[in-house]
């Protein structure tokens, strides 16, 4: 025998000697026998070329320094160790003199390397050394390929590598300290850079002449990329950092596929420069571009002809981008594809492309929002899946005929049924699509006899009509979705193939599919691999023991508690609202697990043996007192987010202690939590202050109401919530936080203070409102990145100083600042949208506040000392404007000229005495005046023909108001008060008005003929004249008449 493969025997725990009389064998496999822990005799087998041990216990590999002779060398060839528990390897590998590869992947308990030997090609490596394991890589001289992949302590690799001439491929990824790379050897043809955000920059990749690869991702620092115009040799550039540009990619002759993700250029190549030079030589072999999230992108290029070549091109979420060239000569393109580029409003002609094959356009609603018809005939070569027609609202025909290369479709009655292996029906339930019924594809699919995949999403009115799926003898995923009306499925029992179940809010199906009343036997589905399951009992969990994925929402158990000790094979699990769970103890390969609503067993969470887990979910699990994980994960840094929200009882949580992995961790509203060790660098003191020493990204405790203080916050943090941590006094000093993007601390009323706050240039949003005892902020003039900026209820605040810079502001709220005395002149905020003082009371004016051309709304509402505000009539794009309370102001200047307004509030100003002349605000749809007591009249107002609610309660000067007959959309009239207002003028022809109000209007003496108002709903008239009861009409009789002594009528009728 010379192979032997005992491949997943999960109850081996060592190999038999009975092995030392296979003197022959060359090959043996003993991958995922999870449980071997020893292996012996190695050395014995003179003639071994390959040994794979992944996946196994396995701690150490023994290979004696003086088993073989000079003369007779091991002859292994290939060692694979991939996810083993190897510690060390032995010095004695350096006599492996034949070994050519050494694949040491995922062994995260390895610290360090010995001198390797020379012959190696190919080498793997993940370790948990700082540095050590890559200090002695120069004697490689014959090495092809080198991975280091997932080192979360290498700082640096050792100089040197640049000599190893043979180098062809180097890929290194998730190591988050190394911060820098030596020189590179010229013989790179293949380069991959991922996970790296301590990286600050790259070395010149000018001497790369034969580099046809390159890869970044992940490194959130480098913004540059040094001598890429020089790799003539380069054939496909992938990226997913913020660069700010791409210089020299027009150089680049052999170029035919680039990905950009997550950039910060405006363009790929400068336009200005193509004008100026021609069309660059670069992008003529270009056969793919794909372009996503690059926000800032607002040209793609000057003309189609500079690619030829190109066949596929994707844009995704580029909601920067306008506009897309003419297409018409991409007479290659064979895909194309255009999702969530929201700012698109046309799409180019595509009738001249002739090789096009897939179209996918998603989320791109300004473009096909009104089409109602779509046909595509005999078009063998396209793809449709409904997420592609997702944006068409308004479709109401749906043609797909001999469409061949099937995956999904919407209309099964057009469908060649010989090519459907996959069908999916999704969203059927809108009434618009009336050419799609439900019941017409019930009967159609019983044919599919080859059908594999079955979705059916949403599907509505089905005439409640069953479905027999026993003829589907090859499914292997059925997932229905959404199907309320669906009366039942039958012949569950005879997939026997099937690997996914899924079956959400369909309550009527889990019933009918039941062997037993109300119960759903999933014993004789024992290949499911992934169950999805809502609102339903269940009996057979326990028979699905490879089961990967479960999803169970609102399901209850025969025996009343929720066992999974059985089903070890769980990678994800997600339980929300099925009372008991017990056995998460035995589920070891778990790596996602998510409990909502759930009861545990002795209010402990017990995941002592999860080696695997990497992200962990639990919300309002009550009475759930302590968390306990498996202390041996940080040893592997798989671990990566942590979210508990609303465990108001969780008092500790055991395991996390030392771990470098987590990025992100979430405590919400954990307010009894006291045991928070697991995230300290050291021993916690008696002041509860958490140390956070780690690798996080993301750190949020909103609620934690027992934190006092905080210190060693890591600068690799981007989010910080610490929102109602109310006993936070005090903040460190946070200016070394350079990479925060947001920060949260609303209602720490204790904080007086941020120090380090002018210095965070990275930020986007701040939110420090209801913080009652903070007096003061820094200089916050440099954090030219600011979008978002609330201190609503930051009552001790008097001033802000350098706000009048933050020139990439878009909202600002400053509402409840009742200290606040001034700010400085914001004309400087050209992007602001969105600037809310409510109820500042001492701000008597605002400078620059008519230079805010792109504000959209504007609440200044009780600003009480508010005297004038500046000219209004250059903000083009206001849409709304609220000063309720101001009662100083007396007047608005420009209020006229505001063509985009859509609301308008300026009730209670009493110091009002005119309002300018409205009638060109043709976009009004609600005009609010409650209270303005000076006002005496309005402007013309027939023009107002969008006006819905009209609202003069208590202006008790008004004695009469302007022609409303072209006021046609009116639905809400309010008059009551107007003491002196004699008459409603005559109201619209067909007028739909809803609710008519003229309560308190004692001087009123007469009302037009209501007789015609069929709308009417309600009619007040209380504290009016009885006179006024002439003309109602007979359905508006008021169910009850009261009479006052002063002989008035409070009447409340409804039609």
């Amino acid at each position: 025998m010379q192979k032997l493969i005992l491949e997943d025997c999960l109850k081996l725990t060592k190999v038999d000697k009975s092995i030392l009389s296979l003197t022959a064998l060359k090959s043996l496999s003993l991958k995922n026998c999870s449980n071997l822990r020893e292996l012996q005799y190695l050395s014995s087998l003179s003639n071994l070329e390959e040994l794979i041990v992944d996946g196994t216990l396995i701690q150490e590999i023994f290979i004696p320094e003086v088993s073989f002779g000079v003369e007779n060398p091991p002859r292994l060839r290939i060692l694979r160790l991939d996810h083993s528990r190897v510690t060390e390897v032995p010095s004695s590998f350096h006599g492996l003199s034949h070994l050519q590869t050494l694949s040491l992947s995922s062994c995260w308990d390895l610290l360090t390397l010995p001198v390797l030997p020379s012959s190696l090609i190919n080498l793997s490596v993940t370790c948990g050394s700082p540095e050590a394991a890559f200090q002695n890589l120069t004697n490689l001289v014959h090495l092809k390929q080198l991975h280091i992949l997932g080192c979360p302590s290498l700082l640096t690799i050792s100089d040197g590598i640049d000599k190893l001439s043979r180098l062809k491929e180097l890929f290194i990824g998730d190591c988050p300290k190394l911060g820098s790379l030596p020189l590179l050897p010229t013989s790179l043809h293949c380069f991959q850079l991922s996970g790296l955000p301590s990286l600050k920059e790259l070395p010149s990749l000018s001497g790369l002449k034969r580099l046809s690869r390159f890869s970044l991702s992940g490194c959130s620092r480098i913004v540059k990329i040094p001598g890429l115009k020089q790799l003539v040799s380069l054939k496909a550039l992938s990226i997913n950092s913020p660069l700010i540009n791409i210089e020299g990619l027009e150089c680049i002759p052999s170029l035919s596929s680039l990905r950009v993700e997550g950039c910060e250029f405006e363009d790929i190549y400068d336009l200005q420069e193509a004008e100026r030079v021609g069309v660059p030589a670069g992008f003529a072999a270009l056969e793919t571009l794909e372009i996503s999230g690059c926000q800032k992108l607002e040209r793609l290029i000057a003309d189609a002809s500079w690619f030829p070549k190109l066949k596929e091109l994707k844009l995704r979420g580029c909601n920067g981008l306008r506009q897309i060239p003419a297409l018409s000569r991409l007479m290659s393109l064979e895909v194309l594809e255009i999702s969530h580029c929201r700012e698109i409003t046309a799409f180019p002609d595509l009738s001249s492309l002739k090789r096009i094959r897939q179209l996918k356009l998603n989320g791109c609603g300004n473009i096909f929002g009104g089409m109602t018809s779509l046909e595509i005939l005999d078009c063998e070569g396209i793809t449709i899946r409904p997420a592609d027609l997702s944006s068409l609202q308004n479709l109401k025909q749906l043609k797909l005929v001999r469409v061949k290369v099937i995956e999904s479709i919407s209309n099964l009655g057009k469908l060649c049924k010989d090519n459907c292996s996959a069908l999916e029906l999704v969203n059927l339930s809108r009434p618009r699509l009336q050419e799609l019924s439900l019941q017409d594809y019930l009967v159609e699919i019983i044919g599919l006899a080859q059908l594999e995949v079955l979705h059916i999403v949403e599907c509505g009115k089905s005439a409640e009509h069953r479905i027999n799926i026993s003829r589907l003898g090859r499914l292997r995923e059925l997932r229905f979705s959404g199907c309320q009306d669906l009366m039942g499925i039958e012949g569950l029992e005879e997939l026997v193939y099937l690997e996914v179940l899924e079956l959400s809010h369909s309550k009527r199906v889990l019933r009918e599919i039941s062997h037993i009343e109300g119960v759903l036997d999933l014993s004789i589905l024992t290949m499911l691999r992934e169950l999805t399951l809502d609102c339903r009992q269940i009996e057979g969990l326990e028979k699905l023991i490879v089961l990967e994925v479960l999803n169970l929402s609102k399901c209850g158990l025969k025996n009343e508690v929720l066992d999974l000790s059985i089903l070890t094979m769980l990678r994800e699990l997600k339980v929300v609202d099925c009372g008991q769970i017990q056995g998460l103890e035995k589920l070891v390969v778990l790596e996602v697990l998510s409990l909502s609503k759930c009861v545990l067993k002795n209010g402990v969470l017990d995941l002592s043996n999860a080696q695997k887990l990497r992200k962990l979910k639990v919300t309002d699990c009550e009475p759930l007192v302590g968390i306990q994980v498996c202390e041996q994960m940080i040893q592997h840094p798989n671990i990566c987010e942590l979210r508990i929200h609303g465990c108001e009882g969780l008092k500790w949580i055991r395991g996390f202690e030392g771990l470098n992995s987590l990025v992100r961790l979430d405590l919400t509203n954990c307010e009894a939590l006291e045991d928070i060790s697991f995230i300290l660098a050291q021993n916690i003191d008696k002041t509860n202050e958490i140390f956070i020493r780690k690798n996080l990204n993301e750190l949020s405790m909103g609620g934690c109401q027992s934190i006092k203080g905080i210190s060693g916050l890591q600068e690799s943090l981007v989010k910080l919530d610490l929102s109602y941590c109310k006993s936070l006094e005090k903040l460190p000093d946070i200016s070394h936080l350079s990479e925060l993007k947001k920060l949260s601390m609303v209602g720490c009323t204790r904080i007086k203070g941020i120090c380090g706050l002018g210095e965070l240039t990275s930020l986007v949003k701040l939110d420090l409102s209801k913080c009652q005892a903070l007096w003061e902020i820094p200089d916050i003039s440099h954090l030219n990145k600011l979008k978002k900026l609330s201190m609503v209820g930051c009552r001790r605040i008097k001033g802000i100083c350098g706000l009048g810079e933050l020139t990439s502001l878009v909202k600002l709220d400053l509402s409840k600042c009742q200290a606040l005395e001034q700010i400085p002149d914001i004309s400087n905020l050209c992007y602001l949208d969105e600037l809310s003082m409510v109820g500042c009371p001492r701000i008597k004016g605002i400078c620059g506040l008519g230079e805010l051309t792109s504000l959209v709304k504007l609440d200044l509402s009780k600003c009480q000392a508010l005297e004038q505000i500046p000219d209004i009539s250059y903000l083009d794009n206001l849409e709304e404007l609220s000063m309720v309370g101001c009662r100083r102001i007396k007047e608005i200047c420009g209020l006229g000229e505001l063509t985009s307004l859509v609301k308008l509030n300026i009730s209670k100003c009493e110091a009002l005495e005119e309002i300018p002349d409205i009638s060109n605000i043709r976009k009004l749809k609600e005009l609010s005046m409650i209270g303005c007591v000076r006002i005496k009249g309005i402007c013309v107002m027939g023009k107002l023909k969008s006006l819905v609610k009209f609202d003069l309660s208590c202006c008790e000067s008004i004695a009469q108001i302007p022609d409303i007959l072209n006021l046609g959309g009116l639905r809400t009239l309010k008059l009551s008060g107007c003491k002196r207002l004699e008459k409603i003028p005559k109201l619209p022809t067909r007028c739909k008005l809803k609710y008519l109000d003229i309560s308190g209007c004692k001087a009123m003496k007469e009302i037009p003929d209501l007789s015609k108002l069929s709308s009417l709903s309600t009619l007040k008239l209380s504290r009016c004249h009885q006179r006024l009861l002439v003309g109602t009409p007979r359905h508006l009789i008021p169910t009850y008449v009261e009479e006052d002594t002063t002989g008035s009528m409070n009447r409340h009728t409804k039609g």
